[in-house]
């Protein structure tokens, strides 16, 4: 069981750091002289070939290969001392000024240098180097150097994990950018995650060696490392990852917004074509051009207003009172009553225009209406999303109104 839990969470923990690495890669592509972002590749790697290093299906045939025998654990267990040190360091780098965040970087690498000097010295002098153990620790927890191997090990990496979880969630009370602070506690329970690893295989040798077996639990430190080592690369590139998902993001709603309101649109722009400022060569197929499409969102609300106030003096009060009716026996709020009747109005507005071949304009002296749905852009595109829910006759739904928060952080447009 323990090997089959080793080869799906080591190489899984593998997955999420190569995939943490290469997209930081991409990045330091276009920033080579960057420090920062060269120690966070650095770190990356290190963790990433610890997880690789430490599957089984991995470790074993390389070790038998290059006749290695049970030296290649220290290149599992240094990369995850050496990911430990460059995480401190990075996040030295990234919250103190460079006079104060030099020394203190300068001594947590001498202590991981000290930590895997003395590692090296305790496994060269184990007599564990008769061939690769499948289960290095559970072969060797009670083998003379061995268990202050791993003891000294699990001690310095808990120890740089505890400082890291501490570190993460004190700078993420004071980091300000939304991003930044999910990316500090997400690292800070990452490493408090991992930390487990490091308890339940320090338990593990100590019970070894007085006579006590943690039994299935001793299982799981593969898990902890894994879980909590992915949560940690996460963490340390959703600063830099999370704007974007949130640009994604807004773009979705964006895009779902025009696509709701399109058919209102070329209702509109079919019956009324001088209300588009940049006529599109090909009307129907513009519901799918992707380009400008924030831009092209904040044109479709005015160009449906100025319809609308082309067309109100001949909105039809009597229609909507009919369509007000007959949205409320069918269980609509009062929001959706009201964009029921607008629908109505607009549709047999449209339609009229659209059959009789001419624009039918107010007058000149008549005064402008007032905005639709709010007073500024935001309210009005919700009320049209409501309106064009009605005009493309979907069913009555749930009372909430369109989701527009990532919308207004965007500002609606470019």
């Amino acid at each position: 069981m323990i090997s089959n839990l080793h080869n799906v969470t080591y190489p899984a923990g593998g997955l999420v750091s190569s995939a943490a690495l290469a997209y930081k890669l991409m990045d330091l592509r276009e920033d080579r002289g960057n420090p920062v972002l060269r120690s966070l590749c650095l770190t990356l790697a290190c963790a990433a070939l610890g997880f690789v290093a430490a599957t089984p299906a991995v470790y074993l045939p390389i070790s038998t290969a290059l006749h290695l025998d049970n030296l290649g654990k220290l290149a599992v267990h240094g990369s995850l001392v050496a990911f430990s040190v460059c995480v401190q360091r990075l996040l030295l780098v990234w919250s103190y000024p460079p006079e104060s965040a030099r020394p203190k970087a300068r001594r947590r690498a001498m202590a991981g240098s000290i930590l895997l000097l003395a590692m090296v010295v305790l496994l060269a002098l184990a007599p564990v180097h008769n061939g690769t153990a499948e289960h290095f620790t559970e072969t060797y927890a009670a083998t003379p150097y061995i268990a202050e191997y791993l003891l000294l090990y699990v001690t310095g990496v808990g120890v740089g994990l505890a400082e890291i979880a501490i570190l993460c969630w004190r700078f993420a009370k004071v980091a300000g950018r939304p991003w930044l602070v999910r990316g500090l506690r997400l690292t800070a329970v990452g490493a408090a995650v991992a930390l487990g690893y490091c308890i339940i295989k320090g338990l593990y040798v100590i019970g070894r060696n007085v006579g006590f077996s943690l039994g299935t639990l001793s299982e799981l430190d593969s898990a902890f490392a894994a879980v909590g080592g992915a949560m940690v690369c996460i963490g340390l590139v959703l600063p830099a990852l999370g704007p974007r998902l949130s640009a994604a993001a807004r773009w979705l709603d964006h895009f779902r917004a025009y696509h709701q309101l399109f058919p209102l649109w070329l209702a509109a722009y079919e019956a009324m074509p001088d209300v588009a400022l940049d006529p599109p060569s090909r009307p129907r197929l513009a519901r799918w051009r992707p380009g400008q499409l924030h831009y092209r969102l904040y044109r479709m609300v005015i160009e449906i207003r100025d319809a609308r106030h082309g067309l109100r003096e001949h909105l039809d009060q009597d229609l909507a009172t009919a369509a007000r009716a007959l949205a409320q026996q069918a269980g609509a709020t009062s929001d959706q009553q009201n964009a029921a009747a607008e629908a109505a109005m607009l549709r047999e507005a449209l339609g009229t225009a659209r059959n009789v071949g001419t624009q039918q304009h107010a007058p000149a002296h008549t005064q402008p209406l007032p905005p639709l749905g709010g007073k500024d852009y935001l309210g009005e595109l919700a009320w049209f999303l409501e309106v064009a829910q009605a005009f493309n006759r979907r069913p009555p739904r749930s009372g909430r109104r369109p989701r527009l928060s990532r919308l207004n952080r965007s500002g609606g447009h470019e």
